[in-house]
């Protein structure tokens, strides 16, 4: 039986040492997936032969890297689209893992849960996220603490971010990364919930794992009030009313998208604005 073909993309502005680690970890996988890096920044010194670099304009994020990734992917026509991100590495056995379940059903969207080191152990930051209902949240979800806590069957999740995740190509015969409107943020779950409209589902498989090495929405604009400014004004920042209101008017009737809207715009910015300000 063939293996499948599979490109993994990662995006990447000038942090070398980080896309360096994401590509070692992705040449030991089994099977070794062909990885693509998404440049939009200076050129990378020591980057492993096997790799292809695609330069982008300097002003590309995270969406629009994908999106033009995708399509110079799509030119060679694999079985599979790996999403990576610079900052992050696969532990061992990870694309295995996603394939088997990709291999039980063809509509499946196979998925990792995410680590961080903490000491000498890697502790778990989310397994998976919910959605809440109709107010489309992304609430992070911890099932376990410890990788060698995670449990065998693998979990449903109604969204998840954009790394370490398997996606079968014919997923996008219904989705795009629609960069123009989420340059940064919710580009991830816009993708997931117009493939869901058709759908698709995404799965978790809990031996599978990538590790984080930068905090969640990490920034640093100056002072915090500026910081929180940019958090709720910025269409690049996820917290901001312009991100969180367009991601429930592009997937929600015109109503249900305004309530959406007010209930999880007001719980960012009352409940979660603690978190926020340890992060500004």
């Amino acid at each position: 039986m063939a293996r499948p073909r599979i490109v993994a993309l990662i995006p990447t502005y000038n942090e070398p040492e980080l896309v360096r680690a994401c590509v070692a970890s992705l040449l030991v996988q089994d099977p070794v997936p062909e990885v693509l890096v998404i440049n939009a920044g200076d050129p990378i010194p020591g980057l492993d032969p096997a790799v292809t670099v695609l330069p982008v304009r300097k002003e590309a994020f995270w969406t629009e890297c994908m999106q033009r990734g995708l399509e110079a992917a799509r030119d060679i026509a694999p079985d599979y689209i790996l999403l990576s991100n610079a900052d992050t590495y696969f532990l061992p056995g990870t694309l295995a893992h996603l394939l088997e379940l990709a291999d039980v059903d063809s509509r499946v969207i196979a998925a990792s849960p995410g680590y961080e080191m903490g000491g000498d152990a890697y502790r778990l930051r989310y397994s998976r996220q919910m959605d809440l209902g109709f107010l489309l949240y992304g609430r992070l979800i911890r099932d376990w603490n410890l990788v060698d806590e995670a449990p065998e069957a693998p979990l449903d999740s109604d969204l998840m971010g954009g790394q370490g995740v398997l996606v079968p190509l014919a997923a996008f015969d219904h989705a795009e990364f629609r960069w123009e409107i989420f340059p940064q943020y919710a580009g991830d779950h816009d993708l997931w919930l117009q493939m869901r409209a058709h759908g698709w589902r995404i799965r978790i498989h809990p031996k599978a794992g990538i590790v984080n090495r930068r905090q969640f929405n990490e920034q640093k604009r100056g002072s915090r009030l500026r910081a929180l400014w940019w958090r709720w004004n910025d269409v690049q920042s996820g917290d901001s009313w312009r991100t969180m209101a367009a991601l429930r008017l592009m997937h929600q009737p015109l109503g249900l998208a305004l309530l959406s809207f007010l209930l999880s715009f007001g719980l960012r910015w009352t409940v979660g604005l603690p978190k926020m300000l340890r992060r500004s």
